[in-house]
């Protein structure tokens, strides 16, 4: 392999890298959301890394906000312990038993990846 191969891998894995690294979290609030804040607490720090593994920080608990999360928060973050979201999930004000929508909050913490 020549210099310039070797120099596009080396980029190609320089941006990889850059890409996996972890991003600025990002405060939300029931402000920000309306009537379509999906948690029972009135602020959530969102977490974006990786693989856009997405979760939330609410009064001191982490939570999972996609199925990426679980794998990313425990090899990365063993300090970490996710909890079930259910917990901090509500219902849908004129359904209960049904949850909240999470995408509005889930566009977010994924924008932070992309950001």
């Amino acid at each position: 392999m020549g210099l310039l191969g070797r120099t596009v891998i080396v980029a190609a894995a320089a941006a990889l890298f850059a890409a996996c690294g972890p991003s600025e979290p990002v405060v939300v609030s029931s402000a920000d959301f309306g009537d379509a804040w999906p948690f029972h607490a009135e602020e959530a720090t969102l977490f974006c890394e990786g693989p856009q593994a997405i979760w939330a920080e609410i009064d001191g608990q982490h939570y999972p906000l996609n199925a990426l999360a679980h794998g990313w928060v425990k090899e990365r973050h063993p300090d970490i312990t996710l909890i079930p979201l259910e917990t901090a999930w509500r219902d849908q004000p004129d359904n209960p038993g049904a949850k909240s929508d999470l995408g509005p909050v889930m566009d977010v913490a994924l924008a932070i990846c992309d950001g």
